[in-house]
């Protein structure tokens, strides 16, 4: 998947064109399925958002997270900081 596509499924879940869920579900499939050779800088932002999405539980309230466990709207938060972060890098190529 293209850093675009990234981009694109970043966007849809934060415009809640996806349910957390399903942006869960593609995200973790997408990423580990990603052939070798992706940029540095882009996987360091991705490779965080994974573990951020696989920390991700729908039965955690904000006050019950911990470093294993983050909310949906951690999730989000954090999302949207990887979505920035990668807009910066796109923007310089």
């Amino acid at each position: 998947m293209t850093a675009k596509k990234y981009q694109f499924l970043l966007e849809s879940f934060l415009d809640e064109k996806l349910s957390v869920s399903d942006f869960e579900t593609r995200y973790l499939a997408v990423f580990k399925a990603e052939p070798q050779g992706m940029s540095p800088d882009i996987f360091k932002i991705l490779d965080q958002l994974f573990a951020d999405v696989d920390a991700y539980s729908p039965y955690c309230s904000p006050d019950q997270e911990n470093s294993f466990r983050i909310s949906e709207a951690s999730l989000r938060k954090r999302a949207s900081l990887a979505l920035k972060e990668l807009e910066k890098l796109l923007a310089k190529h």
